[in-house]
C-alpha cells in the first residue's frame, strides 16, 4: 500500500522518514519529492493492515515541530 506523507521539515531524508514508519511494520520503499511549494513523500508498506495502523497513528502527529499529513496515496 502506498502512503502519502506531507508537511515535514525540509531536512527530512528518506532514512528518517522510513524509520518513522518502521514502528508500524515493514517498509518496502520511501521516496521524497521536493517541489516548489512543499516536499512530500511516498512510503510503501507491503501489508495493508500495517499501513492502515501507521496512517491512523501518524496523521496529525507533531514530528520535529511539524504536524504531519498522512493518508493513503491516490497514486
Amino acid at each position: 500500500m502506498k502512503i502519502f506523507v506531507s508537511n515535514f521539515g525540509s531536512s527530512t531524508d528518506v532514512a528518517r522518514l522510513a524509520q518513522l514508519f518502521l514502528d508500524y511494520g515493514d517498509v518496502e520503499a520511501v521516496r521524497i519529492r521536493k517541489g516548489q511549494k512543499r516536499a512530500y513523500g511516498i512510503v510503501e508498506m507491503p501489508r495493508e493492515s500495517e499501513a492502515d495502523e501507521a496512517i491512523r497513528h501518524l496523521d496529525g502527529k507533531d514530528w520535529f515541530g511539524q504536524r504531519l499529513e498522512v493518508k493513503e496515496s491516490a497514486y
